[in-house]
């Protein structure tokens, strides 16, 4: 594993996930992430992985490393010249002001929340966002990821030619039970039925049925290029889930 050494005058303080904040380092085109409730490093790179044998085509590819002596990793930027990110929460900020969060949280069901959504992206930035909503949740479903949120959710604008594009998918680290051992949890059933998700359910299934369940595996391809993983809890979690929803991804 290699041990990168990026200046700390580069630290960046990211206060987005709902795990607290967490500290990056941005610097030479990559960005580095420490582990800060248990592997998260390691799952980045696992789900990286498992995306290249899906239907998802874009999406953050990141390599498990240390940084500065800490385990964590790191990832290219993915944004090319004149383009900055802008999260579902902040267009809706731009836009209407207030939390996006609450403003669908009153609605009745998930398929209101996420149809608003989509409805709100198309009117600022003429994206259909629908494919993008369907493969996130999903993937959030298979991995019991409890951070996927406005945040994390987002587009790509090119100042220079006044364009949107999707963004990639990124930032699963808090998935397939990251935290296990710092909550002490006796075995993976335990773990998996304490994750909730966000944002527009708390139920993983729920949320995903809503969006339009939209993810395919490539199960041989991905066993097969992940047989030194197999030991660890993260790809215990992930075997587990794979199978049981093995007719529907």
């Amino acid at each position: 594993m290699i041990d990168y050494t990026p200046g700390i005058s580069a630290i960046v303080v990211n206060s987005s996930s709902s795990g607290g904040s967490q500290p990056k380092i941005f610097e030479d085109g990559y960005w580095y992430k420490k582990n800060s409730v248990g592997c998260e490093g390691y799952v980045e790179a696992l789900v990286s992985k498992l995306l290249e044998y899906s239907n998802i085509d874009y999406f953050v590819k990141y390599e498990e490393c240390r940084i500065n002596g800490n385990l964590g990793c790191r990832s290219k930027n993915f944004l090319e010249k004149d383009e900055i990110f802008i999260s579902f929460q902040k267009l809706y900020e731009m836009y209407y002001g207030g939390e996006l969060t609450g403003k669908i949280i009153p609605f009745n069901n998930p398929e209101e929340r996420i149809s608003y959504v989509i409805n709100l992206l198309k009117d600022c930035t003429g994206l259909d966002v629908s494919d993008y909503l369907g493969k996130q949740c999903t993937l959030a479903c298979l991995i019991l990821n409890p951070d996927l949120h406005f945040n994390n959710l987002g587009v790509i604008f090119n100042e220079k030619k006044l364009e949107y594009r999707e963004a990639p998918i990124f930032d699963n680290g808090r998935g397939l039970l990251s935290d296990y051992y710092m909550f002490g949890y006796l075995n993976i059933e335990e773990g998996i039925k304490d994750k909730y998700c966000q944002p527009f359910s708390s139920n993983f299934e729920l949320q995903a049925y809503c969006a339009n369940w939209d993810l395919k595996i490539d199960y041989d391809g991905f066993y097969a290029a992940s047989k030194e993983d197999m030991n660890t809890i993260a790809f215990r979690v992930l075997d587990y889930q794979m199978k049981k929803y093995q007719s529907s991804v």
